[in-house]
């Protein structure tokens, strides 16, 4: 038994060997490839055609299927198959099916529901994985003549989708066909992908910046990565530089000027929510504040300071939100304080750019960001940032915009606000338990197409009104020229005049 598992693991490892060796050719190639996977683990048609039909799965599917969910998820981190390709589900019969069961597919559609399903303890516990999801996807597919309604069990899905109670998302999703349990005429048949992610473009219920990313073609569950108050992070960790890289792409196809409309008609509409919470957040203080007053217990006063403060915080952030929404610009304080709730609004800011430099893009697949091979990073304060910059990632720069680290430019821009990033400053301190060393920080970064260089109006009218003084005092001058000439012509006529009067005499 233990040679028989040694030269499957030969095998595994020659498979991903040639994987690495170079690029696959085509999407069939890819598909037929993590079927030889899947029977060189000895998960062959034959195993999976004994699989329990869900959503009443045993524990000896579970140990299968699991194994499929390992192996996808390994397969689809290797760089020669990130790419897409085309290879759509399309099965007209059950000869179809069986011919290919353990091949990867493509498909879009319509998930009309959700059902968590727990794995069992001992499983859960190995494999790190309390439970998966049961989704009814219907797919868009023009030919009536394939299949329509296909159940995915996915090990992830998004997180808003864990509040919700009725579906209708759009969505797309690349899994591996799993055989389910027939009837005896052959024909009841359940169409089954195993997947480990599936990517989102929600139409409603999203944030506005959301909304734009998902109708210009970006997974917006990509952004269920992101992690607040922390470097960027691995690709072993996270999909956060996908989802990031992924977010600069879709911002490409945004016109400049519908990113700005947007960005200010949000501005508004978030300062609206605000005015409507306003009333009871100010009763909400009010009423910890004076339960504080009257408690006596120690342990209880502690915890009603915390919830006093939380609720001040609250109170001030409707607040500032609501002051600066009147000057069409966003407030930094909700980015600071709630990122998790912020992730994907459209922002406006306005302040001075104090840095600006090029970031070349390292190599990454054509299907991550298409042709995005640089972008630039803006260090931007507002006027109540504390100090504090606001990272901008952006596509373009203004032209004639200077770069560099001791830059001093106001400017105004219109983006998606990203994550909190922790970073250290580039100044030292010798604070206690800091001598010597960077500071960490934390700062909003904001994704967006162009910034608003406010020096070039200023310096257009600058022009014009440096001429016009030049000018002014040019006729200033000639004016008082002309006037000490006559002047002077005046008092010579004079003297003249007093001579001859005095030879007369």
């Amino acid at each position: 038994m233990n040679r028989r598992r040694s030269i499957v693991y030969v095998g595994w490892a020659c498979c991903v060997a040639v994987l690495f060796a170079g690029p696959l050719r085509a999407g069939e190639s890819e598909s037929n490839t993590f079927r030889a996977i899947l029977e060189l683990a000895e998960i062959g048609p034959d195993v999976l055609s004994h699989l329990s039909k869900g959503p009443r799965y045993v524990e000896a599917d579970w140990q299968i299927m699991l194994q499929v969910f390992d192996r996808l998820q390994r397969f689809e981190d290797l760089p020669s198959v990130r790419s897409e390709f085309a290879n759509q589900l399309s099965l007209r019969s059950a000869q179809d099916r069986r011919e290919k069961i353990g091949q990867i597919f493509d498909l879009a559609g319509i998930v009309d529901s959700v059902q968590e399903l727990p794995l069992p303890e001992k499983l859960a516990e190995r494999h790190g994985l309390n439970s998966v999801f049961l989704c009814q996807l219907r797919q868009l597919i023009p030919d009536p003549g394939d299949v329509e309604f296909v159940t995915v069990l996915s090990t992830d899905i998004p997180k808003r989708w864990h509040q919700k109670q009725s579906f209708h998302e759009n969505v797309r999703v690349r899994g591996v066909l799993i055989q389910g349990t027939r009837s005896d005429d052959d024909l009841d048949w359940q169409t089954l992908l195993l997947t480990n992610h599936i990517a989102w473009y929600p139409v409603s219920e999203v944030p506005t910046g959301q909304l734009l990313l998902a109708r210009h073609d970006m997974d917006v569950a990509l952004l269920d990565e992101v992690r607040h108050r922390q470097p960027f992070v691995k690709p072993e960790i996270s999909r956060e530089g996908e989802a990031f890289y992924a977010a600069l792409t879709a911002l490409r196809q945004v016109e400049q000027q519908e990113l700005v409309r947007l960005a200010i008609d949000n501005v508004a509409a978030r300062a609206t929510a605000w005015r409507a919470q306003q009333p009871e957040l100010i009763r909400e203080h009010q009423r910890l504040k004076e339960k504080l007053a009257a408690e006596t217990d120690r342990g209880a006063r502690t915890i009603l300071r915390s919830a006093v403060k939380t609720a001040r915080d609250r109170r001030g952030l409707a607040a500032a939100v609501i002051e600066l929404s009147e000057l069409q610009r966003s407030s930094v304080a909700p980015l600071f304080l709630q990122p998790q709730e912020e992730i994907g609004e459209l922002v406006n800011f306005e302040g001075v750019a104090r840095r600006a430099v090029r970031i070349a893009v390292p190599n990454r697949t054509e299907a991550e960001q298409p042709n995005l091979n640089a972008y630039f990073e803006i260090e931007i304060f507002t006027a109540d940032s504390q100090n504090l910059p606001i990272v901008c990632c952006v596509l373009q720069l203004p032209i004639g915009f200077p770069t560099g680290d001791q830059i001093r430019e106001p400017v105004r821009i219109a983006g998606i606000f990203f994550k909190n990033w922790r970073y250290r400053s580039r100044r030292r301190v010798n604070e206690a338990g800091e001598t010597g060393r960077q500071r960490q920080l934390y700062t909003p970064v904001l994704l967006g197409k162009r910034p608003t260089w406010l020096n070039q109006t200023a310096d257009r009218h600058g022009r014009w009104s440096l001429w016009g003084g030049i000018a002014f005092l040019a006729g200033l001058l000639t004016l008082w020229i002309s006037m000490s000439w006559l002047a002077k012509r005046d008092r010579v006529a004079r003297a003249a005049l007093r001579r001859n009067d005095i030879i007369d005499l």
